[in-house]
């Protein structure tokens, strides 16, 4: 059987273990309607904003560095979140993009961490 809501495969439960809707057993032979998730796209554009928040911060100095650093951390995360929780949606193509995108900023983010640390530590011998 497959939820109405999900549309996780359900076994012969009253209730589907991914969300704990009531499994109706006279529509569980028909596909769920999937409906346009606006957290797909969201989840996107946190990714985009979180890989050019770092690009923004180059003529800030130390200040935008922490700041940007934080902001981008910020909207990396969300991303994931948001992407991850829209993936049962009809865009599901869009919330996996948003997932990725949102990861390869983080590891952006990391390896300006270590960079910004490395120069720090090698200025100041």
């Amino acid at each position: 059987m497959i939820c109405n809501n999900c549309g996780n495969e359900v076994e012969k439960n009253e209730f589907c273990p991914e969300c704990g809707y009531r499994i109706n057993n006279a529509s569980t032979t028909e596909k769920p309607k999937l409906k346009y998730d606006s957290r797909a796209t969201i989840s996107l554009v946190l990714g985009v904003l979180c890989c050019l928040s770092l690009i923004a911060v180059v003529p800030l100095g130390l200040k935008g560095f922490i700041a940007a650093t934080w902001i981008s951390i910020i909207l990396g995360i969300s991303g994931i979140i948001l992407g991850s929780s829209s993936k049962h949606s009809l865009n599901k193509n869009m919330a996996i993009a948003g997932i990725i995108i949102s990861i390869i900023g983080l590891l952006f983010t990391m390896i300006w961490i270590s960079y910004a640390f490395m120069f720090m530590f090698l200025s100041h011998r």
